[in-house]
C-alpha cells in the first residue's frame, strides 16, 4: 500500500490536496471521486517516502 497525494479543484474552496493511502492510483482516484464527487483531479502522484 502506498500513499498518494491527489490535486484537485474543490468547487468551494478552490485548489486543494488531499493524502490517500491505496493499492493503486486508480483506488486513489476513485476514492476521491466518491468522496468529493464535484471536484476536479487535475493531478496525482506517488508520496515520496524519507529512507
Amino acid at each position: 500500500m502506498q500513499t498518494y497525494v491527489i490535486r484537485l479543484i474543490h468547487p468551494e474552496f478552490g485548489s486543494c490536496s488531499a493524502e490517500v493511502p491505496a493499492a493503486t492510483e486508480a483506488d486513489a482516484r476513485e476514492d476521491i471521486e466518491r468522496r468529493f464527487p464535484d471536484c476536479d483531479i487535475i493531478g496525482c502522484y506517488v508520496k515520496p517516502t524519507k529512507q
